[in-house]
């Protein structure tokens, strides 16, 4: 997973910060990846479901999610700030989910 964010942010400099473009990165990845999960499960379950046939389609569509959204991101420099303090909401919420499964 690093070595695609690492990919990505060679390609996409978000902030210029490279801690801030890991976040949004993971974030873009997450959500591209939750989206495709999505979309592919609806497909399997209308057509005839081929595992071969659904882990491509998966794959293709959450590189074009990827990219989609990552332009849509460096071109409106808003939606980076946006998609940084999601990201950062994202990780605090999984890291104090853990902390209470703790106690």
């Amino acid at each position: 997973m690093k070595t695609l964010i690492n990919l990505i942010t060679k390609f996409f400099n978000f902030t210029g910060n490279p801690i801030l473009n890991f976040i949004i990165v993971s974030f873009i990845l997450a959500l591209a990846f939750k989206i495709s999960f999505k979309v592919t499960g609806f497909f399997a379950r209308s057509l005839d479901y081929n595992s071969k046939r659904m882990s491509a389609f998966h794959w293709v569509l959450r590189l074009v999610l990827v990219g989609a959204i990552s332009y849509v991101v460096m071109k409106w420099h808003y939606l980076t700030y946006i998609f940084l303090g999601l990201g950062a909401a994202f990780i605090l919420y999984k890291f104090t989910y853990k902390i209470s499964k703790l106690f």
